[in-house]
């Protein structure tokens, strides 16, 4: 299961230490952003949280959002 998810998890974490550098804190975008990275910590606790008990086999949400083109190529203003 944490095989599953932790790759998922590691590959938005660069995608967003990548854009913070990049995308405009003020867009909508670069606000989620900075909502995300602010939160990151509590994610990485939740999730591995949910792996530990089972519960969590797959992340689809993100690995559909991680599968968008404009994701995979930093398009994103």
């Amino acid at each position: 299961m944490q095989k599953d998810s932790k790759p998922i998890l590691e590959k938005l974490k660069t995608w967003m230490d990548k854009s913070l550098l990049t995308v405009p804190p003020k867009t909508a975008i670069g606000k989620a952003l900075v909502y995300l990275s602010n939160q990151w910590d509590k994610l990485a606790l939740f999730s591995a949280s949910l792996v530990t008990r089972g519960m969590l086999a797959r992340c689809s949400t993100l690995a559909v959002f991680l599968s968008m083109p404009d994701i995979q190529d930093h398009d994103l203003i």
